[in-house]
């Protein structure tokens, strides 16, 4: 056998090799849910980008690695791409107090649900335009749940209903508060519009949104839903 055919050979060794079938399983789950305030019963509002956190592990292997998934803005979840099987799974650094770490079965469409406290309710929101139409006004109250000092509130601006403190292209203002607050106080956050980035056109529709922050390590802001406003 001449040296270009022990070349083709082991090429075609190689290639042959390489077309075994992938044993490895397909996932075959998914697993879904939301984050509710078990004072309200209303779902825990989230940021966009670098919001909280839900750690899961899958139980059955030695040193099994810890993985993480991220809530969406409107406080629900999903994992479509999962492996069927027994996990714990907890809810963490995030505008809540942490949950307890459950022990649940994953199989085809499951669904698991978090319950907890917010840090911070935003209670009584309004958000409007002037009169005199040369600023955004929002008012609120605030709902201290967890005693934690109030660390700042915030008004946020930006062209998708998914506005917050990671994602308000179109302007923000922040007050620092640095007290327990009150429940009875009312805060005031103005924008003005002419400080507003990327405002082409006066008209347009924008999106505005309410948030406050509690001191505690890896905390969160806390939200109301945004609200719609033409400028």
């Amino acid at each position: 056998m001449n040296k270009l055919n022990i070349i083709s050979l082991v090429l075609l060794t190689l290639i042959l090799g390489s077309c075994e079938l992938d044993n490895y399983q397909a996932p075959n789950a998914q697993l879904t849910g939301v984050i509710i305030d078990a004072g309200t019963n209303k779902p825990i509002q989230q940021d966009l980008f670098s919001g909280s956190v839900i750690d899961f592990v899958e139980q059955g292997f030695e040193n099994p690695q810890t993985q993480s998934m991220r809530f969406h803005v409107d406080g629900t979840y999903a994992n479509l791409t999962m492996f069927a099987g027994k996990y714990s799974i907890q809810a963490v650094r995030g505008n809540f107090q942490t949950t307890d770490k459950e022990e649940i079965s994953i199989s085809g469409k499951t669904v698991h649900n978090f319950t907890t406290l917010p840090y911070l309710r935003i209670i009584d929101p309004k958000i409007v335009k002037s009169t005199d139409g040369t600023k955004i006004v929002a008012t609120f109250k605030i709902d201290n749940v967890v005693g934690s000092n109030i660390k700042e509130i915030g008004l946020f601006a930006d062209f998708t209903s998914s506005v917050g403190s990671t994602l308000a292209n179109n302007g923000q203002t922040k007050q620092a508060i640095g007290n327990k607050g009150n429940i009875t106080t009312v805060y005031t956050l103005e924008l003005k519009i002419a400080n507003m980035q990327k405002v082409v056109n006066l008209g347009n529709e924008y999106y505005f949104r309410i948030g406050a922050l509690a001191d505690v390590a890896e905390s969160k802001y806390n939200y109301e839903t945004a609200v719609k406003i033409a400028i």
